[in-house]
């Protein structure tokens, strides 16, 4: 056989290959030099998403949101159009010649659009872009943490379920990390329950919630929770008193990364 066929065998057999769904490192960090739109990925190696190619990145790679996708280090990871204000998803991709990585961002959780020559793909993480700046994060493993946490919502409180809008990635099922607190009226005691919009709803009583005030003073019922949201980045919320104020606020949430896909 030739260098050339040898070569391509080479790098497409699979030696001690990794489990399904395996990723370790590739963690996502605003870069030092643009942090408007520039993304550093760490070193790392992940499953990909058919379960067919292990996808290794040997070293910390830089990538440009405001500019459509060229190879290598310092350059464009748009896969199409042009940069926008909303959650864009991160990719691990794995060009077919060589098998060698990039990093690609698209607004699709489920079907980037793939720069030539590149197949095998793993989603690796989720950006947002608000307001004309990629929001400023820290990631360790899995969790993501706001640098500045999000109110998200500040209204009245309803006895019946209400979804509510938080700010983690579209598409996608994250564990949001959220503070809730609501104002009681004089001697009440108020309860409330945060939950996944897929648990069953219950109503909110002094033996089934997720927070409460400590007393019936009329101080606050609140405290620090988690929840699953939905693929439109919504927990579900229930109170036991309707018409007192209350605030929601998103620290941060816990991402898949492709895990389970």
């Amino acid at each position: 056989a030739s260098l050339a066929a040898l070569t391509v065998q080479v790098n497409t057999l699979e030696v001690n290959k990794l489990p399904r769904g395996y990723i370790d490192g590739l963690i996502l960090s605003n870069n030092a030099g643009d942090a408007v739109n520039d993304i550093d990925v760490s070193p790392g190696a992940v499953r990909d998403s058919t379960n067919a190619f292990d996808l290794r990145l040997p070293s910390t790679l830089t990538k440009r949101l405001d500019a459509n996708f060229v190879t290598g280090t310092d350059q464009g990871g748009l896969d199409t159009g042009v940069i926008a204000n909303a959650w864009y998803h991160v990719w691990l991709i794995r060009k077919d010649s060589d098998g060698s990585a990039d990093v690609l961002f698209s607004l699709s959780v489920s079907a980037p659009t793939m720069p030539s020559g590149y197949t095998a793909k793993r989603i690796i993480g989720s950006i947002v872009r608000p307001a004309g700046a990629i929001r400023l994060f820290v990631q360790n493993g899995d969790h993501i943490r706001w640098k500045t946490s999000v109110q998200n919502i500040s209204g009245s409180t309803s006895v019946s379920r209400v979804l509510l809008g938080v700010t983690v990635p579209a598409g996608i099922k994250a564990l949001a990390h959220l503070t809730v607190v609501a104002v009681t009226g004089a001697t009440e005691s108020l309860q409330a329950t945060v939950t996944d919009p897929d648990v069953t709803d219950v109503a909110v009583d002094a033996t089934n919630f997720d927070i409460t005030s400590s007393d019936t003073s009329g101080f606050q019922a609140g405290g620090y929770v988690q929840a699953r949201t939905n693929t439109t980045e919504q927990i579900a919320i229930r109170f036991g008193i309707a018409a007192r104020t209350y605030v929601v606020v998103t620290h941060g949430y816990d991402h898949p990364r492709g895990r389970n896909a």
